[in-house]
């Protein structure tokens, strides 16, 4: 089990980091999520704040 303190909602990640859709966001969380330290919360995601610099990666090689 791996332990996350510092998380953050998928919206809020949208808002100040990626600005992208949602539904693309939650789309690279399904496939890549394997490398990301997240944690899924009923229908939403809480990804680690260490995640989001390779969230970014994501999105610029997309």
């Amino acid at each position: 089990m791996i332990m996350i303190e510092n998380i953050i909602g998928i919206l809020q990640i949208n808002e100040k980091e990626l600005q992208i859709p949602d539904t693309t966001l939650r789309r690279y969380i399904h496939q890549h999520g394997h490398h990301l330290n997240i944690k899924k919360n009923g229908k939403s995601y809480l990804v680690a704040n260490e995640s989001i610099p390779l969230l970014k990666k994501f999105v610029v090689y997309t």
